[in-house]
């Protein structure tokens, strides 16, 4: 039911291949050609897949292109991989064969009937599995939280653990040049001076970020002990 027809090549047969369906008038995809998926693609093993086969899905017969949900809004091409390369752990799609409706006509009173019966039936069976699938999701999503904030939680113990040495060693060395400037008679002084700049568009790099916030730091020192920054001679 809705099998491929194959029209050139072949079927798969290795996990890096796949084969398409070019939809409408769109450029043809000659065999060979490596189809690369964005990187944020989900739930598929790769990004890369080599054309082995053109194919046609009876579900696709139109002349004209189908319009899609992502992209550009239009399906250029289909693309067929092998079982297993999907890697979601559930179907979005399934296709049913109603027992004995093949014997009616498909627009005729008893088609519809018998169809509307198993559908029926579907429709209730999905109701109980879609609780069931929105519980699983809960607990998945639950038991990640919990994961997230007790990794988390070790994070924090581990860096505030690390607090004591820390404050340890800083009180250390105020210590040592405390000792150093009464050994010497001349204190020793330090001085931070930090420079901030704005990432501007003319910015290509982290050198000319730190370039800009070296000369506004340049300046703003200059303003505050009342002397001008010297000019360039060219």
């Amino acid at each position: 039911m809705n099998r491929l027809i194959l029209l050139e090549g072949r079927m798969p047969e290795a996990a890096n291949e796949c084969v398409v369906q070019v939809l409408g008038h769109a450029d043809p995809v000659p065999l060979g050609t490596v189809v690369t998926l964005p990187e944020d693609t989900e739930d598929i093993r790769r990004t890369e897949y080599t054309v082995v086969g053109q194919v046609q899905d009876p579900q696709y017969f139109s002349a004209n292109q189908e319009t899609s949900t992502v992209g550009d809004g239009i399906l250029d091409a289909l693309v067929f991989v092998q079982d297993g390369e999907l890697t979601a752990d559930y179907y979005t799609v399934c296709y049913l064969k109603v027992e004995d409706a093949a014997q009616y006509d498909n627009y005729s009173d008893e088609y519809q009937t018998a169809v509307d019966t198993v559908a029926d039936r579907l429709d209730a069976i999905s109701k109980e599995h879609c609780v069931a699938r929105r519980a699983q999701l809960i607990e998945d999503a639950t038991t990640q939280l919990g994961d997230a904030k007790q990794t988390y939680s070790e994070q924090k113990a581990e860096a505030e653990g690390q607090f004591p040495q820390a404050e340890q060693d800083l009180t250390d060395a105020e210590r040592e040049l405390d000792a150093a400037n009464a050994a010497s008679g001349k204190p020793y002084q330090i001085e931070i001076s930090i420079g901030c700049a704005r990432l501007e568009p003319d910015i290509a790099t982290v050198h000319d970020l730190i370039d800009k916030a070296d000369q506004e730091m340049y300046h703003l020192k200059t303003r505050k002990h009342g002397t001008a920054p010297a000019e360039k001679q060219g």
